[in-house]
């Protein structure tokens, strides 16, 4: 199935891209916090009952199921316009 990395690094390039088109004097930095701050992390349990991996419970942030949770590219770009 197409999950996990194999799919985030996509999704999280393609919000980079779109952050950095809102605001392009935004630093690497600057993006990484904004993807993380506006990350939703109210996210169910994950599929196949296992709620930890290596002891790090899936509400922890971050984790080994959501990592820092999923991606909002609203939420991004909105925070990337009033970045200052």
């Amino acid at each position: 199935t197409l999950s996990g990395t194999s799919m985030a690094c996509p999704a999280v390039a393609g919000l980079t891209a779109l952050i950095l088109s809102a605001n392009p004097s935004l630093t690497v930095d600057q993006v990484r916090e904004i993807i993380i701050k506006t990350a939703v992390t109210s996210l169910p349990a994950p599929n196949g009952g296992q709620s930890t991996c290596s002891g790090v419970s899936y509400t922890q942030v971050p984790n080994y199921h959501y990592g820092y949770g999923r991606i909002d590219a609203q939420a991004a770009v909105q925070a990337a316009l009033k970045y200052e």
